[in-house]
């Protein structure tokens, strides 16, 4: 009998417990006698950063580290790190001392359906995570999307990462793990975002340097992803004895039984190891029958430590999707199967849980809930008297109707979140949804009615989509904002495994290419478009959208984006309290610094990013080439008295600063007066081949600034223009 730990490691959410190592667990302790145990060391290690002490030990080091940064010249790296530096030491203090009420807020019902208490306690909660990496540049903490000095894509720079003494993961863990704990025959790490990946290998490397002994899995959805590329890194099996592919129950099971038994790794489907220097892939075990899984086991899991009223745990009611959008490829780890789990075998889930935890909040995380399945399990949960409130995703089928949804709301079903993507019916067509735009308003209308909240989430960029279209989308959550109660746009990624990459003639896709060269890790590629929208301008679209008057609307009605905070929506009214954070001091703005190093956009070869404090030289760890990107104090360059900006050229990577005078004729000159636009127009207007300067003093200054540019840059200096 052999000993198992199951792991889910930072960085993402906290809001409830993960489902996969409860799932694990219990299909383990089902079909073996072996014994498992749980630990989530996300919500360890948010709960750790999330204190005043760490707060104002941040806020020490920083002033420290501003002192020091301000005394020199400083590169754009450093500019962007000071800027950090000074708004951890100006914002630190009030941050720690709201940071307790903040915690209450999040964790009372009374509070989550407060719209201005939300929206303090979320920013108290981001600038406290924040002020973690105030020490370790470019690094940047929130539980949506980490950013760390090594890409979770890059293969090459994790191993460079891991192997240096000042990991900070290693000094966390130390600190987080009891003597006690992980001292399992084997440790099994659930990956499932890819802001897990870097903690997750840090954790792998000190498993191996303080539990010897351990055998160390690695599994999860991120992986999975990425099976056919692991072959290729084969330093990730000096960390892991292996990584377990696509479900994780069988295999799991299987390898515990092999450390028994010594039955051959070969023979067990779902495994990627290394023997003898050579790393083999086993085939794709087959899947659980839904009806021969176990009710998830949460137990050994601090269930009321989560950032919610109270607890709320995940459900499956089904595995894979009934359908094949042209973009998705989120239920890879199930293959093409799609299973759906017996509804008397979901009551009991559902009274096991109520039993075992006193859990009556609960969210359906399936990919997404079929009408079929929603109207049986709102039926169930009604006939069986239970006080539950639940919510999942499922599609905007015309088969849905009024009824149905008033069902579901009697029954507690308090959100639904729809992937609507466009209120363009050519769009909806390219992308395979199978939805009309009159059923999206119809749907939206019906859950309004019956008190159901809804979530809604578009896609702007999506291939052969034109502005117009992209817009019609944009003015119809406008026309519907009083009924749309949480709205994401995102712009379109094309996805390894999708079915646009497997067919992107059908969509008009050419040039599909790596995003990064050497990231093996990135899900997403590069691409062009024969028409529509290309990634830059979808970006445009997107800032549009984003900026609108109806989703700040939005976004100020409820005072959050957060799904699962919904179910509370009974527990109080919607009151225009008096919470301990109403009367909070604003957090201020950050301390200013001189103009060139403010951050605006960055924008290059057709694809855009928000620059990221600490980030900006090197996005997404994309390498730019003769491009200039600047960093202007606006999202729109304009001429202003002012030292001077700051441009770095990747290409020699250097920081460059540039007058006013000089980006005022490039912006002048410039067709398109965005970033990216000024940006080219300086490129020529620097290129050492450049065709001579036309008469007139600006002019001639400008020429004689190129010169002097190259000149300091040839001599190694940071050129002044």
């Amino acid at each position: 009998m052999a000993t198992l730990d199951l792991v889910f490691p930072p960085l993402t959410g906290a809001n409830y417990p993960y489902l996969s190592t409860a799932v694990l667990k219990a299909y383990v302790q089902q079909e073996s006698r072996h014994e498992v145990g749980q630990l989530d060391l996300n919500l360890r290690y948010i709960r750790h950063l999330l204190t005043p002490r760490a707060v104002r030990e941040r806020v020490t080091t920083a002033e420290t580290t501003a002192r020091a940064l301000e005394r020199r010249r400083l590169s754009g790296g450093e500019a962007f790190h000071l800027q950090h530096c000074l708004d951890v030491a100006g914002r630190g203090p009030v941050v720690a001392d709201l940071l307790p009420a903040a915690l209450r807020a999040v964790r009372s019902a009374a509070s989550v359906n407060d719209a201005a208490e939300m929206a303090v306690a979320d920013t108290v909660i981001a600038e406290a995570l924040s002020a973690a990496t105030v020490d370790r540049p470019p690094d940047q903490l929130n539980l949506v999307d980490p950013v760390f000095a090594a890409s979770a894509a890059d293969p090459q720079g994790l191993r460079e990462a891991l192997t240096r003494d000042d990991c900070p993961f290693m000094a966390a863990y130390d600190r987080l793990v009891a003597p006690g704990e992980l001292l399992g025959d084997v440790v099994g790490i659930s990956v499932v975002y890819r802001g897990q990946v870097p903690p997750a290998l840090a954790l792998a490397r000190w498993l191996r340097l303080r539990r010897p002994r351990a055998r160390i899995l690695l599994g999860g959805p991120f992986f999975t992803s990425h099976r056919d590329r692991l072959r290729h890194h084969p330093w990730l099996f000096d960390l892991i004895d292996a990584f377990v592919v696509y479900e994780g129950e069988r295999p799991l099971v299987s390898y515990l039984d092999h450390l028994d038994t010594g039955e051959p790794l070969d023979g067990i489907p779902g495994l990627i190891f290394r023997r003898d220097g050579d790393v083999r892939q086993t085939g794709m075990p087959r899947p659980v029958a839904a009806r021969d899984l176990p009710t998830p086991d949460f137990d050994g899991l601090p269930l009321h430590d989560y950032l919610m009223p109270a607890p709320v745990l995940p459900l499956l009611a089904s595995r894979g999707c009934y359908w094949n959008c042209a973009f998705c490829t989120h239920h890879h780890i199930y293959g093409d199967s799609y299973r759906v789990r017996p509804v008397e075998l979901i009551g009991r889930d559902l009274a096991t849980l109520a039993e075992r935890h006193g859990c009556r909040h609960v969210y359906f995380v399936d990919e997404s809930m079929s009408p079929k399945l929603l109207r049986h399990i709102s039926r169930a949960i009604k006939e069986s008297g239970t006080d539950l409130r639940w919510g999942c995703e499922t599609r905007m089928e015309r088969s849905l109707t009024r009824e149905d949804f008033r069902l579901a709301h009697e029954s507690g079903c308090r959100v639904l979140s729809f992937g609507m993507e466009s209120a363009n019916q050519r769009v909806l067509d390219l992308m395979n949804k199978g939805i009309t735009v009159a059923t999206i308003e119809r749907i939206i209308g019906d859950c309004a009615e019956v008190g159901i909240r809804v979530h809604v989430m578009c896609i702007i960029g999506f291939p052969g989509e034109t502005e117009e279209e992209a817009q019609e989308t944009i003015d119809f959550t406008a026309a519907h904002r009083s009924s749309i109660d949480l709205l994401d746009f995102s712009v379109f990624c094309l996805n390894r495994n999708s079915p646009i990459e497997r067919s992107p003639e059908t969509f008009g896709v050419t040039a599909i290419r790596d995003l990064v060269p050497g990231h093996d890790f990135e899900e997403r590629l590069a691409y062009e478009v024969k028409a529509g929208l290309d990634r830059s301008r979808a970006y445009d679209v997107w800032e549009r959208a984003v900026a609108s008057e109806h989703f700040a609307a939005i976004r100020s009605r409820c005072g959050h984006a957060q799904r699962e905070r919904f179910l509370f929506g009974d527990d109080v009214p919607a009151a225009v309290g008096a919470g301990e954070l109403r009367e909070a001091v604003a957090l201020g703005p950050p301390r200013a610094l001189p103009v060139w190093h403010d951050v605006a956009e960055l924008r290059e070869h057709s694809r855009a990013f928000a620059a990221r404090r600490g980030r900006a030289l090197s996005v997404d760890g994309v390498a730019f080439s003769e491009s200039w990107l600047l960093l202007g104090s606006g999202r729109r360059l304009r001429p202003r008295a002012s030292p001077g900006y700051l441009v770095f050229r990747p290409s020699s990577w250097r920081d460059v600063e540039l007058s006013g005078p000089l980006v005022s004729l490039a912006s002048s000159l410039a067709a398109d007066r965005s970033p990216a636009g000024v940006a080219k127009q300086l490129d020529a207007l620097l290129r050492p081949a450049a065709r001579p300067p036309a008469e007139g003093t600006v002019r001639e200054r400008a020429a004689d600034e190129r010169a002097a540019a190259e000149r300091a840059a040839g001599e190694g200096g940071r050129p002044v223009c």
